[in-house]
């Protein structure tokens, strides 16, 4: 687990000649940890922004991306680089890595005050809806503490409510489906009356989710259904099948093309 460190003490000449704004890198595949170490300290340290998001990039697809302290860096560079793309970047590839260290700085990215990233400066759009984005297979996974839970309700709710990025009340709309309870059906019913059709449609298909019931987005009618039923999570996952159904495999997609393809064959 310490590899990576010993690597940067060795390796600070070479490294620091790396913090250009141009850098040939290998391919991620066959990166080894010297070169992962190099692109953690262009990624932290190169003045041009371009720089440090494609370093950030590299990283993400290169085997050791998911190592403890390829992670601590991220979450640095998530919470801290001052470009938002770089920040983006880093969010997206902490989601990626789907190792638990991973959790507690998309927590915090999702639920920082509005004002704020980490109190530098004012919370942009992609980054927090790349983290709403990736936290979501943590809670689907139990991977969040109890705390931890209440926090990112709190947030998403207070998100899909007030905040001006569309990008991040759809994350939020689409987030809020694993929270079964009142506070999120009421935030999910009154995000139905938005002017933006994607948040309205995030929003029913939600609560779709959550109860097994649909309205077609009034959320007049939702309200209605809601004084009326003491038990309005009885029909959860009700109409996943309509929701999110299977996807075709590999085999099942090369037959339907090839089948479209013989369709409109005629033998001259």
């Amino acid at each position: 687990m310490a590899w990576l460190a010993a690597v940067f003490l060795l390796c600070g000449a070479a490294l620091g000649g790396c913090a250009r704004s141009h850098v040939r890198y290998k391919h991620p595949a066959f990166m080894n940890e010297a070169d992962c170490a190099a692109c953690l300290r262009v990624a932290l340290d190169a003045e041009s922004a371009d720089a440090r998001r494609e370093a950030v990039v590299q990283v993400s697809k290169s085997p050791h991306f998911a190592n403890e302290i390829v992670v601590r860096v991220l979450a640095t560079i998530a919470r801290a680089d001052k470009s938002e793309s770089v920040r983006y970047a880093a969010a997206r590839a902490l989601a990626k890595s789907e190792v638990l260290g991973a959790v507690e700085p998309l927590v915090e990215i999702v639920s920082a005050p509005d004002d704020s990233v980490s109190g530098s400066g004012p919370r942009l759009g992609m980054v927090c809806a790349a983290a709403l984005e990736g936290l979501g297979p943590f809670v689907a996974r139990g991977g969040l503490s109890d705390e931890q839970r209440c926090a990112c309700e709190a947030a998403a709710i207070d998100l899909l409510k007030k905040h001006l990025s569309r990008d991040v009340r759809l994350s939020a709309a689409r987030f809020l489906r694993r929270f079964p309870s009142r506070g999120v059906l009421n935030a999910l019913i009154d995000a139905l009356d938005q002017r933006d059709f994607g948040v309205v449609y995030q929003s029913e298909r939600s609560l779709m989710h959550l109860t097994g019931e649909t309205f077609d987005c009034n959320a007049a009618a939702w309200r209605k259904w809601l004084t009326t039923t003491d038990a309005p999570f009885a029909g959860a996952g009700l109409l996943d099948h309509k929701l999110y159904p299977d996807e075709k495999d590999w085999w099942e997609r090369t037959l339907q093309t090839t089948r479209e393809t013989f369709a409109g064959f005629r033998p001259k």
